[in-house]
């Protein structure tokens, strides 16, 4: 990985060099010599590394950033907070589409190596609206039985207020 870096390195070395002298240098034949001189430098740096390429093959390890790469908790924990926003939106949305608006649901959650994993739902009932066809049920029982089926875990907590 250090002899790639040094040799883009070496690259850009000899292009900014080349600029500057074809800036410094007056309109001449001197100035396309110098020219001619930066090409044919540029063009054997670019082709120094591929003898040695060819003969031991190339290898793609990145053993050497091993020691280098960090996690970003703070993005892991936006994306973890926007799991649960989206599952909240999502089961809000699914009883809206059943018949029950207006129910706040807050989920408690845990995450497992990036899984996540539901420990409790609450829902808050109290400035929700039943529509017509579901005016004869249990509504707790309903909604207890439409968690579950809707995160597939039958053993989730769930608490119904209001």
């Amino acid at each position: 990985m250090k002899f790639i870096s040094a040799w883009i390195m070496s690259i850009l070395g000899i292009v900014v060099l080349g600029t500057i002298v074809d800036l410094l240098v007056a309109k001449s034949r001197l100035k396309n010599f110098i020219r001619s001189v930066f090409a044919t430098v540029s063009v054997l740096i670019i082709i120094t590394p591929l003898p040695s390429i060819v003969k031991n093959g190339f290898d793609v390890s990145f053993s050497d950033l091993v020691g280098e790469i960090q996690i970003d908790s703070d993005f892991v924990g936006f994306a973890e907070r926007q799991k649960v926003m989206v599952l909240e939106k999502a089961i809000t949305e699914a009883f809206e589409q059943e018949g029950i608006s207006g129910l706040s649901v807050k989920v408690n959650a845990e995450f497992d190596n990036g899984n996540l994993i539901v420990k409790r739902i609450v829902i808050d009932l109290s400035n929700s609206v039943i529509n017509d066809k579901l005016a004869n049920i249990n509504k707790y029982e309903f909604i207890r039985e439409r968690v579950k089926q809707f995160t597939g875990n039958p053993e989730v907590e769930i608490e119904i207020n209001g």
